[in-house]
């Protein structure tokens, strides 16, 4: 669920998430549309049905480029690649569940003002959460998802707290 100042109400895609590899990963969006983006690497492609496919190079969008290397960092157990992008905050345990804070460290992605939130119980992730000062933020739930309908009648805030498990 995407929120934004500029959006009515959330905006609920559902779909697959995989990680295709060290810098690579693809986003496979089945609803309201279809819609394919994939990362092989240092550039981004995005297929949307009926439009004409359109690729950038990721380093446009330091949200997304730092999103893949916290996901890819984490799925490898690699900390030391996570503690060179990001300042990592640690916070709850395994049988109450956890959350990561990430906050880029490089000074181009921090004037974005964004903080990736991780949040996971035991040893699998439940949600990825980007947000920044301007009010905008989306969430991706990875683990016990509520319907799609119960996320677009939710607030950011409720979102995250499904995230914690509460």
């Amino acid at each position: 669920a995407r929120f934004s100042r500029l959006l009515r109400g959330p905006l609920v895609v559902s779909g697959e998430l995989a990680y295709l590899g060290p810098g690579s990963l693809e986003r496979r969006v089945t609803s309201p549309h279809r819609e394919t983006t994939t990362i092989p690497g240092n550039t981004v492609r995005i297929e949307r049905e009926e439009q004409e496919a359109r690729s950038f190079a990721l380093e446009r969008m330091p949200e997304l480029e730092g999103f893949l290397m916290a996901f890819g960092a984490l799925l490898e157990g690699d900390s030391t690649a996570l503690e060179r992008t990001f300042a990592v905050a640690a916070d709850g345990d395994e049988a109450e569940g956890w959350t990561l804070e990430l906050t880029p460290v490089s000074e181009r992605a921090r004037r974005r003002e964004i903080v990736l939130r991780i949040y996971g119980h035991g040893d699998g992730l439940r949600c990825l959460a980007m947000s920044d000062t301007k009010g905008a933020g989306s969430v991706t739930m990875l683990d016990d998802q509520p319907s799609p309908a119960i996320a677009a009648e939710s607030s950011f805030e409720e979102l995250i707290a499904h995230c914690r498990g509460r």
